[in-house]
């Protein structure tokens, strides 16, 4: 969780264990045909897929635009745009 953690903007470090939660269940999670690119300042846009298992049904996660913010010397996920 300390390198997700690294990961995060401020703002969204202290959902960090929630989120994770969310995740506990899921297994053979895969990313495919990802595609990013910035588009302003502060929001990059990705195409693709997260496929994920829940039990042993695979779930299908559209990517799509996503916050970013500089802190601490580099560039940190907050949340979606």
């Amino acid at each position: 969780m300390n390198e997700m953690r690294g990961l995060l903007c401020a703002e969204m470090e202290n959902l960090l264990e929630r989120e994770s939660r969310t995740f506990e269940t899921v297994t053979n999670v895969e990313i495919q045909e990802m595609a990013c690119e910035r588009s302003g300042e502060t929001t990059v846009s990705c195409s693709g897929t997260i496929v994920a298992a829940y039990g042993a049904e695979n779930t299908e996660f559209p990517l799509t635009s996503y916050r970013v913010v500089r802190e601490d010397d580099g560039w940190k996920w907050c949340g979606e745009a």
